[in-house]
């Protein structure tokens, strides 16, 4: 919690880096079952990356796969496949619009970041 103030401090309360650092403190909590305090923090993380960037960038889309698998460990199947369809919608749209224009060097990068986000999943 304390990180996440001073990110906050640092950047402003609507910055990317604050809604990293929200989600890595969901995180925590999701991990240890607390549930009802990483959702806030989830869908702040997400009201963020929505606000600040690109509506099909790639962090818009990990947020939303992070509070899909939220509800999903809760048995909140439907929400769950909501969001994770969202998800999959913008890395679909990154997928082909990287793999048309981008240079070689950028599809092999978003390749690695695409393989790593999909193994959390």
């Amino acid at each position: 919690m304390r990180g996440l103030v001073i990110l906050e401090k640092t950047w402003g309360p609507h910055h990317p880096s604050v809604a990293w650092g929200l989600n890595n403190l969901a995180a925590i909590y999701s991990a240890q079952r607390a549930y009802q305090r990483a959702e806030p923090l989830y869908k702040r993380a997400l009201a963020i990356h929505e606000t600040v960037l690109d509506s099909y960038h790639h962090h818009v889309a990990l947020s939303l796969s992070n509070l899909a698998a939220l509800y999903h460990d809760q048995g909140n199947n439907k929400p769950a496949a909501e969001l994770f369809q969202r998800a999959l919608d913008i890395e679909e749209k990154n997928v082909a619009r990287t793999l048309t224009v981008a240079s070689e060097g950028r599809r092999r990068s978003y390749a690695l970041t695409l393989s790593w986000s999909l193994h959390y999943l």
